[in-house]
């Protein structure tokens, strides 16, 4: 029998496919993007994936690459403070919580992930703690914040109004 957790996220699922079942077609594109298909930053450090639904996910500490051409993160090089920790999991939920719209509903909500650790990039934070002065950093945190604009843009233009969530989780070992 599934837990009582689980059944309540999947409650909140289906409220929010059912809330959201108005509005676009489903098949128009995010300014020419695809709904379902994934689009990368360079290096592929960033990516989106197109939704068709008035609902943003975005992962920025769940990210597990690290470049050598980016150089970590400290409270020294960022403005004195920085926060190096992975979110463990945050990606694989995104992408999970993702799956689960498509299931129910045939449409995709809007995914944004950070795919490098957090020690390289920090990309809900500001550009200076967020990327610490690195130029290959701020490219990467400019194409997270742009995705997001362009997701909101697109249901701005197909719904109105929408609902962005930002996936934390925990750093820490159990």
């Amino acid at each position: 029998m599934p837990s009582r957790s689980h059944c309540a996220s999947w409650l909140i699922v289906l409220l929010l496919v059912s809330a959201c079942g108005g509005g676009g077609s489903g098949s128009e594109s995010a300014a020419g993007y695809t709904p379902g298909m994934s689009y990368f930053g360079r290096n592929q450090y960033v990516e989106y994936i197109a939704g068709s639904l008035p609902l943003i996910f975005s992962a920025p500490h769940g990210g597990a690459l690290m470049p050598g051409e980016i150089p970590d993160r400290t409270a020294a090089l960022c403005g004195g403070s920085a926060t190096t920790l992975r979110d463990t999991n945050t990606e694989e939920l995104t992408r999970a919580i993702q799956a689960a719209f498509v299931a129910r509903s045939g449409k995709y909500p809007h995914i944004v992930v950070n795919r490098l650790h957090r020690v390289k990039l920090d990309a809900n934070r500001d550009l200076v703690e967020g990327a610490c002065g690195d130029a290959e950093a701020q490219t990467a945190w400019h194409e997270f914040q742009d995705f997001i604009a362009v997701a909101k843009t697109r249901i701005q233009a197909d719904f109105g109004k929408g609902w962005y969530t930002d996936v934390h989780g925990h750093g820490h070992g159990a």
